[in-house]
């Protein structure tokens, strides 16, 4: 099993929680490193953390972005969400 395959087979709270660290990694970065390159790549993982976000936390059955305070259920379906259940990757 190859690194991208152990990616896609997180589940949605360990998505959450590595979206979390590239997040706060990239944040500190471009905070403490600014006047350097570092800071430039601070401002990158920021960028991949968002993008992360979009691409990563979607509804399991309608594929749709479960938004910056994601519940329990889906706003747009109303499917329930286990945020500790592995799901298949949807692609829209």
């Amino acid at each position: 099993m190859g690194f991208f395959d152990k990616l896609n087979r997180m589940s949605l709270r360990k998505k959450q929680y590595v979206i979390i660290v590239v997040l706060g990694t990239g944040l500190l970065t471009a905070i403490l490193k600014a006047e350097t390159i570092l800071g430039a790549a601070g401002l990158f993982l920021i960028a991949a953390g968002i993008i992360l976000d979009v691409v990563w936390i979607r509804c399991p059955q309608c594929g749709t972005w479960l938004g910056k305070y994601p519940g329990d259920y889906c706003s747009s379906c109303g499917a329930r969400i286990d945020w500790k259940k592995y799901y298949k990757r949807f692609v829209v």
